[in-house]
């Protein structure tokens, strides 16, 4: 995406350029379709990982092949998420010989995230100290719904009606 890019490499960049705020800056790369993001050679530091994956979600589907988008979010930001705004990143999962395995769009290389696929799991990103946890797992149709922080928001959030909805043993 990066090598493909043209204009400004930074969100604030892109901001600035074209007379936005930051906080309308925020909102407008929510709005992004992928085939915005392409079209317009953004770069990929203007649409973080929400665009990056949305990027990847769409030329998946473009070719067949089986995928999820997966929410993660930082589990003390989830531990808050009444007062606090939930940090998050979002990767991609293909079916790769009946098993779906985790990739980051937003890694240089393409370095599979070893384990299994399922809400509630807890690991670490190479670029953080923090502890994630998957708390949404979407098909490419639904993410697309994702246009906002909000909705974003939201849709972290799922985790607490996913746990609520399993059976009651050893909480």
């Amino acid at each position: 995406m990066a090598r493909h890019s043209v204009g400004p490499k930074t969100l604030h960049e892109y901001a600035t350029t074209n007379n936005m705020t930051m906080d309308m800056a925020e909102k407008w790369k929510f709005t992004l379709r992928a085939q915005d993001i392409i079209e317009q050679k953004l770069h990929p530091n203007i649409v973080g990982c929400t665009g990056r994956a949305r990027v990847f979600s769409h030329l998946l589907s473009s070719k067949g092949i089986e995928h999820k988008v997966i929410l993660t979010a930082i589990v003390s930001d989830l531990q808050h998420s009444d007062t606090k705004r939930i940090d998050g990143h979002q990767i991609i999962a293909v079916n790769i010989d009946g098993k779906m395995r985790m990739f980051d769009p937003a890694e240089k290389e393409l370095n599979l995230i070893e384990g299994d696929v399922f809400i509630g799991r807890h690991f670490k990103y190479p670029f953080s100290d923090q502890e994630y946890i998957i708390t949404n797992i979407m098909s490419s149709t639904e993410y697309d719904k994702i246009k906002s922080l909000p909705d974003l928001q939201n849709a972290y959030k799922q985790i607490f009606m996913h746990m609520h909805s399993q059976p009651n043993v050893d909480r």
